[in-house]
């Protein structure tokens, strides 16, 4: 019963961090603290409530269910940022999308906030004209790919993933030391790193 409940919210939270993400295609004015909603709605409590579910089958304590609720949060946020991240720089073949479809279909991720955040009056100016733009040319990709390099947004989302990683970590801190701790602190270092 509990279970199901944690599924049922967690299913009406990812629809409306669907259609919240939906609703801000091509929003010049998101802000970071609304883009980390839209992740928390849309993808990371999917892995809270994966973990959070996995400890009370396995008939955790009321705190041991909260710690892994915690670090699914976690993970699932760094996931997701690194997921912006590789639309800018991943491989196709290893992302198994094209790079920068995001930016395509007008949803403003991380590395492109930041950049807004950072750019001068003149480049934001660039940069929302080039969003709201349905059709980007290459030298929009050119233009944004030389604000990336310039403010260091890549290397900035990737330190925020860390941060939420270290979050998720610190969340199962105080459980007993055993293998399957340490997996499970190994994959959430693991989903930083990842090229795919």
């Amino acid at each position: 019963k509990d279970v199901l409940g944690i599924l049922a919210d967690t299913t009406n939270t990812i629809c409306r961090g669907e259609i919240s993400e939906t609703g801000n295609r091509f929003n010049v004015g998101l802000t970071l603290d609304e883009y980390e909603l839209i992740v928390r709605e849309k993808t990371a409590c999917l892995f809270a409530a994966s973990c959070q579910t996995g400890a009370l089958l396995a008939g955790a304590s009321a705190d041991g269910v909260k710690r892994f609720e915690r670090f699914g949060m976690g993970i699932g946020m760094a996931f997701q940022i690194i997921d912006d991240t590789l639309d800018f720089v991943g491989r196709e073949k290893r992302v198994g999308k094209p790079v920068m479809s995001d930016l395509r279909e007008g949803k403003l991720t991380l590395p492109v906030l930041i950049c807004l955040k950072m750019a001068s009056a003149a480049e934001k100016k660039k940069i929302k004209t080039m969003i709201l733009r349905k059709v980007k040319t290459a030298a929009d990709f050119k233009f944004l790919e030389f604000l990336l390099k310039k403010y260091g947004a890549i290397q900035k989302s990737v330190e925020r993933a860390r941060e939420w990683v270290r979050e998720a970590q610190e969340a199962l801190a105080p459980l007993t030391e055993n293998q399957a701790k340490r997996h499970l602190l190994e994959f959430a270092d693991f989903l930083v790193r990842r090229d795919f």
